[in-house]
């Protein structure tokens, strides 16, 4: 294990805004689809700098369950299943933990579960409670649907961990640090997370799902 990493753009060890309950949650590094209008085009490339190692991500999220209490994670970026062969073990440990696994993909759950896959892909579908599919698509996009961005996304449950009245809630959460960085958690559009910081006068960094 010590030596798989993760192409990690951000770690948020606790936050309602990210799926059902308290969750952690990662946005990966990297994705090949590039959707048009994506609301975090500071994670479409992959940065060598930002590697972090398996064992230290599961050592982050055993920290989040004891500090906060958290039922799950959530993963974003990014594409995910981008990297999907250390992110299936990485779901595994979580589930060993006891805790949730939630994931978004710009890949249909129809192109993830075909033969044009990526290796690992199944692996990592086993190993996810919650699945959001499909692109970001600017034509569909619709203000107020719970965990996405456009209408053409759907919500799969893979286990019966959730049911849908879990997954209905929609939450933004603005949060600044100590250096003044303000970052924006949630689903939401990018013009809308940036028009927020011109709000309240301040530039910051913002992390979002699609």
């Amino acid at each position: 294990m010590g030596k798989k990493t993760i192409n990690l753009g951000h770690f948020e060890p606790a936050t309602r805004a990210m799926g059902p309950g308290l969750r952690a949650c990662l946005w990966v590094r990297g994705c090949r689809i590039r959707c048009p209008g994506c609301i975090s085009p500071f994670y479409l490339d992959q940065d060598p700098k930002a590697d972090i190692a398996l064992w230290r991500m599961l050592q982050k999220i055993r920290k989040a369950k004891e500090e906060y209490g958290i039922e799950g994670i959530s993963i974003s970026g990014g594409e995910p299943f981008d990297q999907a062969i250390v992110l299936s073990e990485l779901c595994e440990a979580v589930h060993i933990l006891g805790l949730s696994t939630l994931a978004w993909s710009g890949y249909t759950r129809r192109r993830l579960e075909g033969r044009r896959a990526s290796r690992g892909t199944q692996n990592l579908l086993q190993h996810i409670d919650v699945l959001i599919d499909g692109p970001f698509q600017i034509r569909h996009h619709t203000e107020g649907l719970p965990l996405r961005g456009s209408g053409n996304q759907r919500i799969h449950l893979l286990t019966d961990r959730y049911c849908m009245d879990d997954l209905s809630g929609s939450h933004l959460e603005v949060r600044m640090h100590e250096n003044r960085a303000v970052q924006i958690t949630g689903v939401t559009d990018y013009s809308k997370a940036l028009a927020i910081l011109n709000l309240m006068g301040l530039d910051g960094h913002t992390a979002m799902s699609r």
